[in-house]
């Protein structure tokens, strides 16, 4: 009557086998306790003791941070990612940082709750009052299920043991080598290198760019995240950079800028791909246009996606949502705060979306213009190739990007088209030249976008079509193909800009906000 249960810890699944399969044995261990945090999951060992009955506490849940001199860690036992880079402590992980800003959330929190959602019991440390409590706030949340499977995936990139039991290593036995203790082979930390680089196709394939106003070079294919679906636009961008794609377009209007950046952490701490080899756009929203409130915008887009810097920040309209004769803020004060980013090396380059001649030439005029708008982002496709906007624009040395390539078929419903709007997809001279090409309908839209010189967003969260898209590099649209697609008869914006009209002001009609 002196305990109550009775178990094990630092047992292997051998040693646990050992024991269970003793003549002698009248009490099971009740409880094994183990080392366990995204660094070193022990995945295989918790799983055989839940079969057996045996509940698992984990201890180093936050990756045992204040025990490196003691147990003389060093930098040679720290695992490097995929890219040969040292893993960084636990806590100061981006995956981990990333994901508690998120969730509003401390590093540790998040570690503690991963291990609860386990079914683990679990053993935070501290003698702070404060993070002791802190610790305890992890039972009203829960981690989504991409949040426990990124976690996961942190040992297969930077797997580390962090109480390896070198100690109890002896030249004479019991356990003369690390694999006699654990029962088990250390970690490979090539083959595991190797492994996640396998995850990676393309990296050596040039990509088709345009070096900007800025100086800056931006690659012309791009993945477009508007109307992904929260949930799958963190795997979409996963597939994306993994399939060679290096160009991802956001803003914060689309909602899902933190499921975005919690995918490019992930992708970055695996070291394939590294963070000057990304392109990466977001758009400023029509609320935030006061000079004062485009640095705080551009920040929460900083933190939601989990950089330092963006390689674009575009207006995404010429819209602040006032009414009257006059558009308040101007668009003048909008830049002028947003050319401030470019100074302070928050953004590389500016923009401006949805402008036409006549706004783009307002802007261009303006006295206190000093960076120029280095990208245009305007819808173009064969039903609406916007051939004298593009035209001005590379006249006056902005590059044009593409949205809508496909002739956005899902944005239908959203944007009230009527029935009597065609659909881009089942043009016959299109699907004609897709058959005649050997290609899907949405290569040979992609394709012809990008050889009229200008960047291409198609959007997909689907990881073939994604990768299917990235087909248009090495074969290219005949001078026929692409004048048959430039002068389709049919004409259609499919964005109208209807949302922004009204009878007070700024824009009254369509020919207000389109200046034609």
């Amino acid at each position: 009557g002196l305990v109550r249960s009775i178990g094990v810890s630092n047992f292997s699944i051998a040693k646990l086998q050992s024991l269970l399969s003793w003549s002698g044995l009248t009490v099971r261990p009740a409880v094994l306790q183990i080392e366990a945090h995204p660094y070193w999951p022990n995945d295989k060992l918790i799983t055989y003791a839940k079969e057996q009955g045996i509940h698992v506490t984990a201890y180093s849940p936050l990756g045992s941070p204040d025990s490196a001199a003691l147990l003389k860690r060093g930098q040679a036992d720290a695992p490097a990612g995929a890219g040969g880079v040292e893993a960084p402590q636990l806590m100061q992980h981006p995956v981990v940082v990333h994901m508690a800003r998120r969730h509003g959330k401390s590093p540790a929190q998040v570690l503690v709750r991963w291990s609860v959602q386990r079914d683990c019991s679990v053993l935070p440390k501290s003698t702070n009052e404060d993070r002791i409590k802190a610790n305890l706030d992890v039972c009203s949340w829960s981690l989504t299920d991409d949040d426990m499977t990124s976690l996961a995936r942190l040992s297969e990139v930077s797997p580390q043991r962090m109480v390896n039991g070198s100690f109890f290593i002896n030249p004479e036995g019991p356990y003369k080598t690390a694999e006699d203790l654990w029962d088990e082979p250390q970690p490979d930390y090539q083959a595991l290198r190797d492994q996640v680089s396998k995850r990676y196709s393309n990296i050596g394939k040039q990509q088709p760019s345009d070096q900007l106003n800025s100086g800056h070079t931006m690659p012309l294919l791009g993945l477009g995240t508007w109307k992904s679906e929260p949930g799958l636009v963190r795997a979409a961008v996963l597939a994306a950079v993994r399939c060679g794609y290096r160009h991802m377009d956001c803003a914060a209007i689309y909602g899902n800028e933190q499921e975005v950046g919690s995918a490019l952490v992930e992708l970055l701490s695996e070291g394939v791909v590294k963070r000057d080899q990304l392109f990466i756009t977001s758009k400023l929203w029509n609320s935030n246009h006061a000079a004062t409130a485009v640095r705080p915008a551009l920040e929460k887009t900083l933190a939601d996606l989990g950089l330092e810097y963006l390689d674009l920040y575009l207006m995404h309209w010429p819209v602040a949502g006032n009414t009257g004769p006059e558009l308040k803020p101007s668009i003048n004060e909008t830049w002028a705060g947003m050319q401030g980013l470019v100074s302070k090396g928050l953004v590389r380059s500016i923009g401006v979306s949805n402008f036409s001649i006549a706004k783009l030439q307002s802007l261009l005029s303006w006295s206190g213009l000093t960076v120029r708008p280095a990208v245009l982002q305007i819808e173009a496709h064969p039903y609406w190739p916007n051939d004298k906007l593009i035209t001005y624009a590379k006249e006056q040395g902005i590059h044009v990007t593409a949205y809508s390539p496909l002739g956005s078929p899902d944005s239908a419903t959203m944007m009230k088209r009527g029935a009597d709007v065609k659909k881009l997809s089942e043009e016959p001279k299109l699907l004609q030249i897709a058959e005649r090409n050997g290609k899907s309908f949405a290569q040979v839209l992609i394709r012809w976008a990008i050889q009229r010189g200008t960047s291409v967003l198609p959007k997909s969260s689907n990881a073939e079509r994604i990768a299917a898209n990235l087909d248009v590099l090495d074969w290219q649209l005949s001078d026929e193909d692409m004048h048959t697609l430039s002068s389709l008869e049919y004409n259609q914006r499919m964005l109208e800009g209807n949302m922004w009209l009204n009878p007070a002001g700024p824009y009254k009609t369509i020919k207000d906000l389109w200046d034609e």
